[in-house]
């Protein structure tokens, strides 16, 4: 929710709808509840032109949380504002959310020093910059998610707050509503090199609190990609992995700067990110990339959107008693849990405590890569922990299994922050 009345971003309004009936089939009936200018108050508080995120909130929540900043700022910090939808559907009320150290603002503190705005990303072979330093928003928020009690949100911008600057960096954060004034868990900044732009991220939260970021890189060097950084719940605070490639840019991108009056190469404002819907682990990213140009004017100029699923890996194939590596106790574990014969009794028959013993998930002890527990799994987990070539360059020994490793899928795979496991041209 921002401003419609370009430039000077002077209305906001806000609507809610029942997402019940939505989802019935019952139709959309908005209903408009507030309608102010830049300059108006509700309840007494000012509004302001920043954009207004509502949260997609998971969980049963009693009130729709909003984050906005609109360059608030503090001896250079960025503040951050949280305000709040409450009420019955047919008289819902917005407030800001109480305990800011600034008497009924809603503002909290970051620890961060952010510019007020952005710079427009570079590409190659041109002098056309794309847009993203947006007239008065141009470093606005941008998407946010709800969920466990704490906001994930995220936005572009410059830093530090007083420059100088030359790189465009993605900023995002974890906030605890229920903290304030000290809502803010953690934050944290996808730098960008020197000269380089990431741009219109999203962000997304799995069921584990592992976190995927989607977003655009240019630079002078590089045309327009689709690129994604990832965190486990585990990492430490403020961190994120190395920034990968979905898809590559394919040519500059200047469609809009023959279009008076204003002459501006307009990207997408806008990407997304999601988890997944049935495992709620998994999680997806729709990125916007340059495609190749199909003529030699501006009119002729292509953008793309590539789709990328990626996860935090679960488990290692081999490791089937879950204490990381592969060793004898998993060919132990697994071979009780083949052979015995007393598991489909109501009590453990046998004396060793690995005869009732089973594991989660169970593609720990799918060696083989073929659905299920067989013999196959059994002798390739001893020729993998037995095989003493596997140092060797080659593969010394006569069974394929002696060269066997853990092959990493979704349900299965090996320890990193993100792995990319698909990906596709949205047609």
């Amino acid at each position: 929710m921002h401003g419609v009345q370009y430039p000077l971003n002077t209305r906001k309004g806000m609507w809610v709808i029942n997402k019940n009936d939505a989802i019935t089939g019952q139709g959309i009936q908005p209903k408009r509840f507030f309608d102010f200018t830049w300059s108006g108050e509700v309840n007494g508080v000012p509004v302001g032109s920043g954009t207004m995120v509502p949260c997609v909130t998971f969980g049963s929540e009693s009130k729709l949380y909003i984050v906005d900043h609109d360059n608030y700022v503090n001896n250079g910090t960025l503040l951050l504002r949280l305000s709040e939808i409450t009420g019955p559907i047919n008289d819902p009320i917005w407030q800001v959310t109480p305990g800011s150290t600034w008497d009924s603002s809603g503002l909290f503190p970051t620890n961060l020093s952010i510019g007020g705005g952005a710079l427009d990303a570079e590409q190659p072979n041109t002098s056309t910059t794309i847009e993203t330093d947006i007239p008065f928003i141009g470093n606005r928020l941008l998407n946010a998610v709800f969920r466990n009690g704490k906001i994930w949100c995220t936005h572009h911008s410059v830093v530090p707050y007083y420059g100088p600057w030359n790189a465009l960096n993605v900023i995002w954060y974890e906030i605890r509503p229920s903290a304030m004034p000290n809502a803010l868990v953690q934050s944290g900044i996808i730098t960008a090199p020197s000269n380089e732009y990431y741009y219109y991220p999203s962000i997304a939260v799995n069921a584990r609190e592992d976190v995927l970021i989607g977003f655009t890189r240019s630079s002078p060097s590089t045309y327009a990609q689709a690129a994604y950084t990832g965190r486990k719940m585990t990492d430490p605070l403020g961190t994120t992995s190395p920034v990968s490639v979905l898809k590559l840019g394919e040519d500059t991108y200047i469609k809009g700067s023959d279009w008076p009056p204003d002459f501006r190469v307009r990207w997408g404002d806008y990407s997304a990110t999601c988890v997944d819907p049935i495992n709620d682990i998994e999680m997806w990213t729709i990125q916007e990339y340059a495609e190749e140009d199909v003529g030699p004017n501006p009119m002729d100029d292509r953008w793309g959107t590539w789709w990328g699923l990626a996860c935090e890996c679960i488990a290692i194939p081999g490791d089937v008693n879950a204490t990381g590596g592969i060793d004898l106790t998993d060919v132990i574990h697994l071979v009780n849990y083949f052979y015995d014969k007393d598991r489909p009794a109501t009590g453990c028959l046998g004396v060793d405590p690995g005869n009732c013993w089973t594991f989660d998930p169970i593609c720990r002890g799918d060696v083989t890569g073929i659905s299920g527990i067989t013999l196959p799994d059994i002798i390739y987990l001893v020729n993998f922990v037995y095989d003493k070539d596997r140092p060797a360059t080659g593969c010394l020994g006569s069974s394929p299994g002696n060269c066997w490793v853990p092959v990493a899928t979704c349900q299965c795979c090996q320890t990193v922050p993100v792995v990319q496991l698909a990906a596709g041209k949205i047609r």
